[in-house]
């Protein structure tokens, strides 16, 4: 049965209240500068004959889940494809980029950290909606990729962070309402669901790089450990691609 027009507008508003209500929250807020603290972080030491060695060498999980997400994106179904090689273009960019960041962390060098990461969040975000609502969501890749690159640019131009915050945490939650209201067959949604929640144990371990180093003896700090479980997420997103095989005909 065809549901009403009302039931429609209501599952739209529905579907637009939590990216509305950060939104709104952002504004209210006003302008976000980035925390010059951001770029001093617990651990300082070289290794491997590389400043900041193990915050910039574990950002190889990037690199191979961004090969990954390459390789199964040339083999999946011809309408997942194209987005899920730009994720795995993404991902590659942000083991470079994050790597690039860490050997002199300042605003300059994070531009190349954050730019790959929002164009891996937009094209992970169309993956998902063509998968569990419709086909057409890949021509949202352009402008979406876009629009993520643009929020990186307004930060670098203005100092404010709200539009690149909206790209980060606003993907993420279209990501779950997709999870949760889509009818999807072809994603793993399993492989996603893990990605999310290796996500949020990512944050969890920015969040307490200093503690992390003092309670491990000043051997392990908690933003390495953050590259390693968002790493970690990101091959799940791979893994989430599914591969088209020559006998499948759907």
């Amino acid at each position: 049965m065809t549901p009403s027009p009302r039931l429609v507008t209501f599952r739209a508003v529905l579907h637009a209240l939590p990216l509305s209500l950060l939104v709104a929250a952002l504004v209210w807020h006003g302008p976000m500068a980035q925390d010059p603290s951001y770029h001093d972080f617990a651990d300082q030491r070289h290794w491997l004959g590389v400043a900041q060695g193990q915050n910039t060498w574990s950002n190889l999980p990037f690199f191979v889940a961004g090969v990954l997400a390459l390789i199964r994106g040339v083999m999946a179904p011809v309408n997942l494809r194209w987005p899920a090689c730009v994720m795995g273009l993404g991902l590659l960019g942000v083991a470079v980029g994050s790597a690039w960041y860490h050997l002199a962390p300042t605003d300059q060098s994070l531009i190349w950290d954050r730019l790959p990461m929002s164009v891996a969040f937009a094209a992970a975000l169309v993956l998902i909606g063509i998968d569990r609502f419709h086909p057409r969501a890949r021509f949202a890749l352009t402008p979406l990729v876009l629009l993520a690159a643009g929020s990186v640019g307004i930060w670098h131009w203005t100092g404010d962070l709200r539009a690149y915050a909206v790209v980060q945490f606003g993907s993420l939650l279209l990501m779950i309402q997709c999870l949760l209201f889509g009818q999807g067959n072809r994603l793993r949604a399993s492989w996603i669901w893990l990605a999310i929640v290796w996500y949020v144990v990512a944050k969890g371990f920015e969040a307490s790089d200093l503690w992390w180093w003092q309670a491990s003896g000043q051997q392990l700090a908690g933003h390495m450990l953050k590259h390693l479980a968002a790493g970690i997420g990101s091959m799940c997103l791979a893994l989430a691609i599914p591969i088209k095989w020559r006998h499948d005909q759907h």
